[in-house]
């Protein structure tokens, strides 16, 4: 009984193998290229590119293949610290280094380190183009232009209109004289109901208490409730800035992604 066990074993194990060995000799150069870019383990992939970059590289177009490779897995899985170390790391990348210098602009831009971004663009027209792309999202639609007339890319109007800003922040701080309306503004409806809410309420105790005698507790809690006014002001045109800064970024992601995936192609 033991034997007969073991026998099956065997033969399911065979089986199995001659399965994997088909599906191996199946898969395309590109399921294998999806694979490694869609692993939950990017440093899996990073390493199997390395190796094959290593060994199977005959000339200086394959190598730059497969470190164009490690980078594209490197932002696609939101690696961008690392992406920048093999950027500045791999001698492939002076060969191309404006695409090196853009790339690495591209990356702090992913991480919303716009001011870094704009710093660390050289003089090379893609990294130029990188910038502009900074600046849109900076809000700076003339600088913008500027980095796009030294850039490979021509000037995109509908590009450079994602540098408008919907909501006017001193707007926002303005209405906010009036507890609640900066934030309606917004539409942040409920924080706008709060805030008319609690300074109604502040401002009814302080009243309530000097009428009752109590100048020092009516006093202390004014300038607590003008504290909170004053920073209803603040919030509002912070939102402002905020609502404006998302709006940028997704109005601008689709042309970002693209730019990328171009310095990457092959």
């Amino acid at each position: 009984m033991g034997n007969k066990t073991y026998m099956k074993i065997q033969s399911l194990s065979l089986l199995l193998i001659l399965l994997l060995g088909t599906a191996s000799l199946s898969a395309t150069p590109e399921l294998y290229e999806n694979l490694r870019q869609n692993t939950p383990i990017p440093e899996m992939a990073i390493w199997d590119l390395q190796q094959q970059r290593s060994d199977r590289a005959e000339s200086l177009a394959d190598s730059l293949g497969y470190a164009k490779q490690i980078i594209r897995i490197c932002f696609a899985h939101g690696r961008y610290d690392l992406a920048r170390d093999y950027l500045q790391t791999m001698p492939e990348f002076r060969q191309e280094a404006g695409k090196g210098n853009a790339l690495v602009v591209f990356s702090h831009i992913k991480q919303r380190n716009y001011q870094l971004a704009k710093s660390s663009a050289g003089n090379y027209p893609e990294a130029q183009s990188a910038k502009a792309f900074s600046q849109i999202l900076m809000g700076d639609a003339q600088a913008a232009r500027e980095s796009f007339a030294h850039s490979d890319t021509p000037v995109s109007e509908e590009l450079l209109s994602q540098a408008v800003s919907p909501k006017k922040p001193w707007l926002a701080g303005s209405l906010a004289v009036i507890p609640g309306l900066g934030y309606a503004y917004n539409g942040m409806y409920q924080t706008a109901l709060s805030a008319l809410l609690m300074n109604a309420a502040i401002f009814a105790s302080a009243w309530e208490l000097a009428d009752h005698d109590l100048p020092i507790a009516a006093v202390s809690l004014s300038l607590a409730g003008s504290a909170f006014y004053l920073g209803n002001i603040w919030g509002s045109m912070n939102a402002a800035n905020n609502y404006n800064q998302k709006a940028r970024e997704l109005g601008i992601e689709k042309y970002l992604n693209s730019k990328i995936y171009d310095l990457l192609e092959e």
